[in-house]
């Protein structure tokens, strides 16, 4: 069962196709699946990776971890201020500040800082239900609507065409146009928007043939797909 699916730049310089399961994590290197997680934590769900600086960070469904060459640093509810234990997502700002999102609030890692926890709206145990980067390194999550890192907070962006619907998946997107935009899933189908102009936004709704929209991604030709209840659309 598929936990988490993405591309990372991993330690060895190579960026890879990665996918987190039950049974374990593998990436895809050289024609064939390698598992890349060490022990003793192979047997955690990895949900999501993200390679900055020098170092490999996993988000697990018990924490945490920050790979480094050989050392491995483990951060999780009982050894640091994360709000809970399983961590759904993650990005980066610049080189040295990491976010991770869980279902009980949002932290931040700091190289001179360790974890701390951050207030999104002015609540520091909001549910996260989306994080991630765009392609000039911006953070935006999703939580009771869509937020956007301005300097050292989360500012909310207004985005019409939600209507106050549920973000099951926040995807930032670049086109050939050199547009940056923003796609969401929700039950109602696909929001999307200009990022410097969300009130300018669309819903594509595709409730009728996909039911719930709970994945986007797009493919190395720039199509987007959409995953829901009932099926799958290009």
């Amino acid at each position: 069962y598929v936990q988490g699916v993405g591309e990372a730049l991993f330690l060895d310089g190579v960026r890879s196709f990665w996918v987190g399961t039950v049974a374990g994590a593998r990436r895809w290197k050289e024609g064939r699946w390698h598992p890349f997680v060490p022990e003793p934590y192979a047997e955690r769900i990895v949900r999501d990776v993200l390679g900055m600086g020098q170092a490999l960070w996993l988000a697990t469904d018990r924490g945490l971890l920050r790979i480094e060459g050989s050392r491995v640093t483990e951060y999780d509810a009982d050894n640091s201020p994360m709000p809970a234990v399983a961590i759904s997502a993650l990005a980066g700002s610049g080189t040295d500040t990491l976010y991770a999102a869980t279902n009980h609030g949002l932290a931040r890692w700091r190289k001179d800082e360790g974890i701390t926890r951050v207030s999104v709206g002015g609540d520091d145990a909001a549910t996260i239900t989306a994080l991630a980067n765009d392609a000039a390194g911006g953070v935006w999550l999703a939580a009771d609507g869509v937020w956007r890192l301005v300097g050292e907070q989360f500012m909310p962006v207004e985005v019409p065409c939600l209507f106050g619907d549920r973000i099951y998946n926040l995807t930032p997107h670049t086109g050939p146009d050199g547009v940056a935009r923003i796609y969401l899933a929700t039950r109602n189908g696909v929001v999307h928007f200009d990022s410097e102009a969300p009130q300018a936004c669309r819903l594509e709704p595709l409730a009728e043939e996909l039911g719930v929209v709970g994945g986007l991604t797009f493919d190395a030709g720039g199509y987007l797909f959409a995953f829901g209840s009932r099926g799958a659309l290009r």
